[in-house]
């Protein structure tokens, strides 16, 4: 599953910041609607996964956040670091959670996903992005 994964993650530009036992930390620091879409691409990696051998049962859970953060020594810190590992507890088996800027961010650059509608400012908590349909 990790390769199928990290296949996504180069297709995203996204850095591997670490693992740790079965997450993978990713950093986009050139846009947030490349983690955005590389978090739908996982999650498609894993349902085709899926589907050629139904009894692997794998699922994975995705938070993405968005926002100032410092690299030191190789590994990322600040509050969307600790925002995205919150959202990731978060989240259901299957799911994408996203910090409330993220829609803000992306706008209309997110061809592969869709956010729930009525999205204004003051939008607080968490977001659940839905994969579009291919």
């Amino acid at each position: 599953m990790f390769a199928a994964l990290r296949e996504a993650i180069a297709a995203h530009s996204g850095d591997e910041v670490k693992t740790i036992g079965d997450n993978i930390m990713v950093a986009f620091p050139m846009s947030t609607a490349d983690a955005v879409s590389c978090a739908v691409a996982m999650h498609r990696a894993v349902s085709r996964l899926n589907a050629r051998d139904p009894l692997l049962g794998l699922a994975v859970r995705i938070g993405v956040s968005s926002g100032e953060a410092s690299n030191e020594e190789d590994d990322w810190f600040g509050t969307p670091v600790v925002e995205a590992a919150r959202l990731e507890s978060a989240a259901g088996a299957g799911q994408i959670l996203v910090s409330n800027i993220v829609p803000w961010i992306v706008g209309t650059r997110g061809r592969d996903f869709s956010v729930p509608a009525g999205l204004g400012p003051g939008c607080s908590g968490r977001i659940k992005i839905r994969p579009r349909l291919r």
